[in-house]
């Protein structure tokens, strides 16, 4: 440890949310009897009740909203709406009494790169991928930083981000990727080094991928004045440079694409939401 200070929240700001924070969060509200009484109005008697066969987020506890001093260890306020009906229909998606009979014509996809797609070469803590320089890091606040990105004799691209990925540091929900399951190719995968609340260090596998896909037509032209009528055309490839973080029933993809014309993207997807709330009226 190089240096320890205790900060002042209305000067120096909010540390990112914990993990320990929904530990904590979750312990108060049992404890309170006007909590658990409102689980019990709404047909909840065992509050320590931990099943594996259920998705949680397939019984959403409605009208309830707790506001917790976790300093304190104390409930604030609840906010309640007498909303009092809790789905009880299993929210399994792998159930197949749930999800029903799946599509029968889709068939499998095999993408063949002789060549392993672009060559990438290691020099030291770098990875260089031709034309482009060493794209990656994965940043513990600001998601997967790109440094020094140059294409042919055009000029670098110094430093492209993220702004801070929100107040839980989702960097250190990133997904350890799987070959065939989560992408398809010739894959270059790069392991990432993270902290955990405590600043310790950990390593998630497979947490960045790298590929190279055929993106259609770059550009195509036909000479209709030649005899026969002659076709040109070239194939447009981009570099992608991604990764995947789940936060609670929430999953976001994040994609660099890199271009053969130069072009440079950023593609942040939400892919799927298992919760959705509504908001709900309270007093000041």
């Amino acid at each position: 440890m190089i240096k320890e200070a205790e900060l002042d929240p209305k000067a120096d700001g909010q540390i990112p949310i914990l993990a320990q924070d929904y530990l904590d969060g979750d312990s108060i509200c049992k404890g309170e009897p006007v909590y658990v009484s409102a689980l019990v109005k709404r047909g909840t008697t065992d509050v320590d009740m931990d099943e594996n066969v259920h998705i949680m987020y397939g019984h959403p506890i409605d009208g309830l909203v707790a506001h917790v001093d976790l300093t304190n260890r104390k409930l604030l306020k609840l906010v309640d709406t007498d909303h009092t009906h809790i789905p009880m229909e299993s929210g399994d998606y792998l159930d197949p009494k749930v999800t029903g009979t799946t599509h029968n014509c889709m068939k499998p996809q095999h993408i063949k790169q002789p060549g392993g797609g672009r060559q990438l070469h290691r020099r030291g803590q770098h990875l260089v991928v031709p034309d482009l320089g060493d794209p990656r890091r994965l940043h513990g606040r600001e998601g997967l930083t790109l440094h020094d990105i140059s294409s042919s004799d055009r000029g670098p691209l110094a430093h492209a981000l993220l702004a801070e990925l929100l107040r839980r540091r989702r960097v250190r929900l990133a997904n350890a990727l799987v070959q065939g399951c989560d992408c398809l190719g010739s894959i270059h995968y790069l392991d990432a080094t993270v902290v955990d609340d405590f600043y310790e260090p950990f390593v998630i596998k497979n947490a960045t991928f790298m590929y190279e896909e055929d993106f259609g037509t770059l550009w195509k032209h036909t000479d209709v004045l030649a005899s026969p009528p002659t076709g040109t055309m070239r194939r447009q490839h981009r570099f992608v440079v991604s990764f995947f973080v789940t936060v609670g029933s929430y999953r976001y993809g994040f994609y660099w694409y890199f271009y053969l014309d130069g072009r440079d993207e950023l593609d942040c997807g939400h892919g799927y939401q298992m919760d959705c709330g509504h908001d709900y009226q309270m007093d000041d």
